[in-house]
């Protein structure tokens, strides 16, 4: 991870990556339930709570969005029961992993600051503004994981690992149209 590449830059890299994350869990446990918007964060908690509890998307409730979204939210109401911290869980695990590797990516490529500012600036745009399980960040969320896989290959890569590349990012942006169609198609034009 750390472009110093000794013991004390990746011991650095590591310490600003554990403040970010304890930042991310401050921020999104103060922010997670102090907006509700029961039209929409109703509509989505109950039916991930019905894929929890065994229902199947389209055959026993009628939804307008991809299935992938509903099974994300029930794999964290299986870890942690349909509760508030199932939610607040949900949306620190999949900014953490945005912002780590959004810091990852600065930091192969700029200096330190530069790269704790993008690192801070996803931190609070990813789920800042509504943190609650979306849909757009669910999606986002594997078209960004595709991203990150293709920009950390070498540039010179055997056939074998284009094709492994081509393969890993195509599953990605079809698990992203499956959150959300509009995302999961401009992000697979994008890519």
């Amino acid at each position: 991870m750390s472009v110093v590449g000794n013991k004390r830059g990746f011991i650095v890299d590591g310490i600003i990556v554990a403040v970010l994350l304890l930042l991310s869990w401050l921020f999104l446990a103060w922010n997670a339930t102090r907006r509700l918007d029961f039209f929409d964060m109703s509509a989505f908690l109950d039916a991930g709570y019905r894929v929890y509890t065994g229902q199947i998307p389209y055959r026993d409730f009628y939804y307008t969005a991809g299935p992938v979204h509903l099974y994300m939210h029930a794999f964290f109401f299986h870890m942690l029961g349909f509760t508030r911290n199932a939610v607040v869980a949900h949306v620190f695990v999949l900014s953490s992993i945005v912002t780590v590797m959004a810091y990852i990516v600065a930091r192969t490529r700029f200096g330190c600051c530069l790269s704790i500012f993008v690192a801070l600036a996803t931190l609070f745009s990813y789920y800042g503004p509504v943190s609650h399980p979306w849909y757009d960040q669910n999606a986002w969320f594997w078209i960004l994981i595709a991203v990150f896989y293709l920009l950390l290959l070498p540039e010179k890569v055997s056939s074998g690992a284009a094709l492994s590349a081509g393969i890993v990012a195509g599953i990605c942006v079809a698990l992203s149209f499956l959150c959300k169609s509009n995302v999961g198609v401009f992000g697979g034009l994008a890519l």
